[in-house]
């Protein structure tokens, strides 16, 4: 589907979902008319229950869009501290995935994460400790409280160090 969309600007696809963007109300909008009469002309149909229009805030992959920035979905944060200590490899491997997709959120996430790391690495026998379970309560801390991360302004000076 995104080769349909790929020449319009602000349009982006993932899977079947697409996310229209603009910097004022007119260029979203025209955006969006670009989109609906590119999907008229090559017969795609677009599920009506399924848009959102002109939202300034909107969850897409796990993530809440918005102008103030990029924050965690606060499903994700609510499934991360519901989460039990792991038991074994593959628990662990399955919170280690959910942490690793919400890492630009987690400062210092590779020593945080260390102690867990190591009981992932082949041969090592499984034993939570805890050095692991202190790890594992720091890192759903650090979920709870992610921060809102400021989108890049390419207007701004940039200095190089």
């Amino acid at each position: 589907m995104s080769q349909v969309y790929e020449s319009i600007e602000g349009v982006e696809i993932v899977a079947d979902d697409i996310l229209i963007w603009g910097e004022t109300v007119a260029e979203h909008d025209q955006r969006l008319r670009n989109v609906l009469e590119r999907s008229r002309l090559r017969k795609v149909k677009l599920n009506k229950s399924k848009c959102q229009i002109r939202k300034s805030e909107i969850t897409y992959l796990g993530h809440v869009l918005s102008e103030s920035g990029l924050k965690v979905d606060p499903e994700k944060v609510r499934a991360v501290t519901e989460m039990k200590s792991p038991e074994d490899k593959e628990g662990l491997q399955r919170f280690m995935g959910v942490i690793t997709y919400l890492a630009k959120f987690i400062p210092n996430l590779s020593t945080e994460s260390a102690p867990l790391r190591a009981l992932l690495e082949k041969g090592v026998h499984w034993e939570w400790g805890d050095a692991q379970q202190k790890s594992f309560q720091r890192l759903k801390e650090k979920i709870t409280q992610a921060p809102v991360l400021k989108l890049f302004d390419v207007t701004k000076e940039v200095t190089y160090q």
